[in-house]
């Protein structure tokens, strides 16, 4: 069976191990003879390990992030709090809208730092002390069951005992004129029964609490943590000033809060994590009960509660359908089945997607010479025509014959393949940051084939994506200064000489420094009627603008000033103090774009600000 795949850009044969969310389908098929798949759609997993694909079985090899979760709720917590975060801002984009909103953690966020109607529930229940009564004083039931014994422990005898006993002499002690003396006889033994419905009910919810509170806890510390950290963006250390107004800018786009509200919410989180903590900590010693341990293991109970008078009218075990009716509303069902595991994964999915593009889009409206086309995914830059395009699976940035293909994955996936030198290729994007390895530090890192991961939660988000979409946009356009447009006709050189546009050399001709408005209506004027082929007049079109292009600020949109030196250049902005051109080192052409008062590079400290790659 042919796939395509979308890691390596090329079409394949299905392997026997299968990696979620790697294939896309060129044919439909039905997963597991019961999903009906169409084509273009990318091959996920529904939550089994085994899998069969047109009558050939195949195993998915997805289970990595899922048993990573298990082990640690601290990555499980960062899991969820993303997918939520994904599923609010890809509403926000859906319903339209000039402006896009930030790609950081959206507002609604803020109330995971509260405490829920099921924490407040718990808590009452377990200061009230309801539970510990349960353990202290458990109901029961007394079991009666027939065992042969010594007549001296006998204090019921079972129904037929004395027919077991005429029949039986070995239970004999010795035998009179009127009656037989017993040594032994069936006894009705009692015993306590602690495996009662409500006491399996009690048992289980306490499991079911236990995994809650561990979740709920890491997930309320993984948010604090984000929200704590924009706190200090504006007076933390290690971040150009540029950047820091940046990210600040960005945080507050997202969370529409002042200070104060940040602060406020940061005090409710640190109580609901007190709390939580408190309750945690009780239903753990609750779970080291006697009557937790006296319930097997092994005894279940089914979703929906049976209403038994215990556990409608005891003034303790009452409370435990409170507690067990709130956890399944704010947890959902315990399992879920495999046609919605595939559907839920592929709607992460598409969110991911959507958010990507989101950011993409947001990175393309920041960078000044790019020119929108209306409504379409279409755009100019530097005199070429480009596209944004999203198809199933993958999300391309066009310009002209060049291609940076974007392809989400849901989980932490190591680039397998490194960009092109002019910064086109396919890049696997991740949902999730690896747990083994940094993460993008640069555009060193993508080379090295580490994890290149955005999520809500990643405050370099933006700042990442915006490194690799402008080094794409802008490598052509350092590539090609100074480079020669030759053969022209001498009637052409002639006038660009006599006009002293460019520099003229032979038949060949360059520019070096941007045209003023002067010569650039002169040039336009004469471009059309100088005789020369359609080829030639785009490539010296293209030259121009690209000239324009290097002479314009990308991130302010000034006139910089702009010095020609030995095939090279140098242009600085006073507006935002940037600088940027082609400096000559021992490996070659290098173009940098830079701060003015740059000493190193380093993407932790200037984000996209500072960008350097040969030419």
């Amino acid at each position: 069976m042919r796939v395509f795949d979308l890691y390596q850009g090329r079409e394949v044969a299905l392997p026997e191990r299968v990696e979620a969310g790697r294939f896309r389908l060129l044919s439909p098929v039905a997963l597991n003879d019961r999903f009906d798949l169409a084509k273009g759609a990318v091959l996920l997993s529904d939550g089994r390990e085994g899998c069969t694909i047109r009558g050939v079985p195949r195993t998915f090899d997805d289970s990595r992030c899922l048993k990573e979760g298990l082990v640690d709720d601290s990555r499980e917590a960062q899991r969820t709090i993303i997918c939520r975060a994904l599923t609010l801002l890809a509403c926000r984009v859906e319903e339209g809208g000039e402006v896009l909103p930030s790609p950081l953690v959206p507002p609604e966020m803020a109330d995971a730092l509260e405490l829920n109607q099921l924490d407040k529930a718990l808590g009452d229940i377990l200061d009230r002390g309801h539970l510990d009564e349960i353990v202290r004083r458990p109901r029961y039931s007394m079991k009666y069951e027939s065992e042969l014994v010594d007549v001296s422990r006998v204090r019921r005898m079972a129904p037929g005992a004395l027919e077991r006993l005429a029949a039986r002499s070995e239970d004999w002690h010795r035998r009179t004129i009127t009656a037989v003396l017993p040594k032994r006889l069936m006894s009705m033994v009692s015993d306590d029964e602690w495996g009662i419905y409500e006491n399996k009910v009690f048992a289980r919810l306490l499991d079911r609490l236990e995994h809650y509170l561990r979740r709920r806890l890491a997930e309320t510390e993984e948010l604090q943590h984000v929200f704590e950290g924009a706190l200090k963006l504006d007076s933390a250390e290690g971040f150009d000033y540029r950047l820091r107004d940046k990210l600040c800018k960005l945080w507050g786009e997202a969370t529409e809060l002042s200070k104060g509200g940040m602060e406020s919410v940061l005090d409710e989180s640190k109580y609901a994590i007190k709390e939580l903590r408190s309750s945690m900590q009780k239903i753990g010693l609750l779970r080291h009960s006697d009557l937790y341990n006296k319930v097997a293991r092994s005894a279940q109970v089914p979703a929906e509660l049976r209403h038994t008078n215990i556990l409608n009218h005891d003034q303790h075990y009452r409370h435990l359908k409170t507690l067990w009716h709130l956890h399944q509303r704010f947890n959902g069902p315990t399992e879920k089945t495999p046609g919605e595991v595939l559907r839920e994964r592929q709607i992460e999915l598409y969110n991911f997607s959507l958010y990507l593009r989101m950011i993409i889009q947001r990175v393309l409206r920041g960078v000044q010479p790019v020119a929108l086309l209306g409504d379409t995914d279409g755009f100019t830059f530097a005199g070429s025509s480009g596209s944004l395009v999203a198809n199933e699976g993958e999300i391309t940035l066009r310009l002209l014959d060049r291609e940076l293909v974007f392809v989400p994955a849901l989980d932490a996936v190591p680039q397998i393949a490194g960009l092109r030198p002019d910064g086109s290729g396919r890049l696997i994007v991740s949902r999730l940051p690896s747990a083994e390895q940094e993460d993008f530090a640069g555009l060193d890192s993508v080379a090295k084939g580490c994890v290149f991961s955005v999520n809500p939660l990643d405050f370099y988000c933006e700042e990442k994506i915006r490194l690799l979409v402008e080094r794409f946009l802008w490598c052509p356009v350092y590539e090609s200064y100074g480079t020669p447009i030759e053969r022209l006709p001498s009637i052409s050189v002639a006038w660009l000489s006599d006009n002293h546009i460019g520099v003229v050399d032979g038949g060949s001709w360059r520019l070096l420094c941007p045209l003023s408005g002067e010569d650039r209506a002169r040039f336009d004027a004469w471009l059309p009627v100088a005789g020369l082929n359609a080829g030639t007049q785009a490539k010296m079109s293209s030259t121009v603008q690209r000239l324009e292009s290097l002479a314009t600020c990308r991130h302010c949109g000034a006139l910089a000033s702009f010095r020609p030196r030995d095939g090279a250049f140098k242009a600085e902005c006073a507006s935002c103090n940037t600088e940027w051109g082609i400096y000559s080192t021992t490996s070659g052409r290098v173009a940098r774009m830079r701060t003015t008062d740059q000493k190193d590079v380093s993407f932790a400290r200037f984000g996209s600000w500072s960008i350097e790659f040969r030419c």
